[in-house]
């Protein structure tokens, strides 16, 4: 080892200075220079701040009237977890929402592609494979209770978690997309993950803040265009759920602050929400008094979603003050818990609330709640997924190519 290393440094020894003339070469490629003292500026010395270690450490204030946030008019607010005791019809009423047909609109069931589909179903079926069985992740599973044997405990679970599984298949779905719509489209999109919405509504006497995340935001260059009138709503009727309120089941607080949150800044380049994938875990999702979530209260939770994505939208864009919007802003939803999808569309046409029949609705499209397999996951030991439903894709790409 000694003898390498003196032959190495003899060999370093042997090593002849080449001599280039840097500054010719550097002025014949017209390279401008710079003194190092010009451009290398002095230390300067910030004198810093003194710790005041002495005395007790301040408490957090209370959460009680004392606190600088506390409020005597309660404030009622709507966030991931909160679910309508009404169902739909709340929603509707909440939203200032009219269903002016069945199903999505037609100019995006015009591009559902069935065979396209078919040539990539393998692909697919990869992708759900890969967030429900082939994920490396091992975590602690939620607590597994039995009804009918309450005081039963379970052997601890450990596996791929909800959100994992709806994280990873909600980006091999849009990856899959991507690659299917090509340069033209994809160039056009953005993918933004956990976006938070803010939304203050003053009704009547009534304070109201709706707080959300968008677990995974599709954002555009360019808005989408209205796809029906919104005149066409005049004289149209909201559902009647009395003698309940539009705003029951919302809790009330009086710790709030109302303010406008966008999650983008005024010079972003893709400045336009395309599609809103909200996730659906049933761990954090709940009625107010922990009763199981219909099927019409997850379609409810897709609107409130959409309308707070929708109004906080035309407020980033035509200020915070905007009523009757100048033109309409629409947003597409997909509510997913990796096995169950809920497709809609909301247009967004104003954000006045009025009950009477003279003025112009908001329109929401949806279709029924659609499952994409029948069973995903290990089934005597062998990765299985059963019933696969190849339409949840079709309308998860026309969403995607809609524009």
């Amino acid at each position: 080892m000694i003898r390498w290393k003196r032959y190495q440094l003899f060999q370093t020894g042997k090593r002849k200075i080449v001599i280039r003339d840097l500054l010719k070469q550097m002025n014949a490629a017209n390279v401008p220079l710079e003194a190092a003292t010009e451009v290398v500026k002095e230390n300067v010395y910030y004198p810093g701040k003194r710790l005041e270690t002495r005395g007790i450490r301040k408490l957090p204030p209370k959460l009680d009237s004392s606190h600088p946030n506390w409020k005597e008019t309660p404030c009622l607010v709507n966030r991931d977890h909160n679910v309508l005791v009404g169902g739909l019809n709340q929603a509707k009423i909440f939203t200032n929402s009219v269903e002016t047909k069945e199903g999505l609109p037609s100019q995006i069931e015009s591009l559902y592609d069935a065979d396209t589909v078919d040539k990539h179903i393998e692909l697919v079926q990869m992708a759900f494979a890969s967030a429900l069985v082939y994920d490396t992740t091992q975590l602690r599973l939620p607590v597994r209770k039995d009804p009918e044997r309450p005081a039963w405990v379970f052997p601890r679970e450990y596996g791929i978690t909800d959100q994992r599984k709806n994280y990873v298949l909600c980006n091999r779905l849009i990856h899959l997309c991507e690659l299917i719509a090509g340069l033209d489209v994809s160039q056009n999109r953005y993918k933004f993950e956990d976006a938070y919405f803010s939304l203050p509504l003053l009704r009547d006497e009534d304070v109201i803040q709706s707080q959300i995340r968008a677990d995974l935001l599709i954002l555009s260059k360019d808005s989408l265009k209205s796809l029906e009138n919104p005149e066409q709503t005049l004289n149209t009727e909201l559902p009647d759920i009395s003698p309940m309120k539009y705003t029951i089941s919302l809790p009330e607080e009086n710790l709030y602050e109302l303010e406008n949150i966008f999650p983008l800044t005024e010079n972003a380049s893709f400045k336009h929400v395309h599609t809103a994938i909200i996730h659906f875990n049933a761990t954090e999702v709940h009625n107010l008094y922990k009763t199981p979530v219909l099927e019409s209260q997850t379609t409810a939770r897709s609107l409130m979603k959409a309308f707070t994505i929708a109004a906080a939208q035309a407020r980033y864009l035509y200020g915070e003050n905007v009523q009757r919007l100048p033109e309409p802003v629409v947003v597409q939803c997909i509510q997913t818990d990796a096995k169950y999808f809920h497709f809609c569309v909301f247009q967004l046409n104003t954000l006045e609330w009025s009950p009477s029949n003279q003025s112009v609705r908001n329109i929401f499209w949806s279709e029924p709640v659609i499952p994409a397999y029948e069973f995903g996951g290990y089934f005597e030991g062998q990765p299985t997924i059963t019933s696969f439903n190849k339409e949840v894709f079709k309308k998860f790409l026309a969403f995607y190519l809609h524009r």
